[in-house]
């Protein structure tokens, strides 16, 4: 039964992630965006939202239940 909570964890944890960065390219790179019109840079926004990525990515909840070593 363990086995099964670990494979339901990455599951989680990879839906999520995909969600979060789909969802960043969409609010920061659509035409009318307020994201575009607030941070017209368009370098500045693709650090931004790599950023925000790797971060959520660094400090996801379902790391440790399915046993990241970096995660402990």
């Amino acid at each position: 039964m363990g086995r099964w909570r670990e494979v339901i964890a990455e599951f989680a944890g990879t839906a999520l992630l995909q969600l979060l960065a789909v969802s960043a390219l969409v609010a920061g790179f659509t035409p009318g965006s307020t994201l575009v019109d607030t941070v017209p840079n368009e370098d500045l926004r693709r650090l931004l939202t790599g950023d925000l990525t790797a971060t959520v990515a660094a400090g996801s909840c379902t790391r440790r239940l399915a046993g990241s070593a970096a995660a402990t």
